[in-house]
């Protein structure tokens, strides 16, 4: 079986989900990096590169009606 390469970054505000991702992505990629708090993508890009960003865009309390 060949090694997993790549390097995914997940930002989701629900920790759950981010657990969730990191578990099924783990046995595909070499680094899934998680966070929570959307306001942060600049500095994390800034010091790391990733071949993909999934990107939760309703990062807010109680924002699940859609227009975010």
């Amino acid at each position: 079986m060949k090694e997993p390469v790549g390097r995914v970054l997940v930002v989701d505000d629900d920790q759950d989900v981010q657990f969730a991702a990191h578990l099924l992505l783990s046995r595909h990629v070499a680094h899934v990096r998680t966070e929570g708090d959307p306001e942060r993508l600049p500095d994390l890009r800034g010091r790391e590169s990733y071949d993909l960003c999934l990107l939760d865009m309703n990062c807010s309390r109680d924002g699940s009606s859609g227009p975010d």
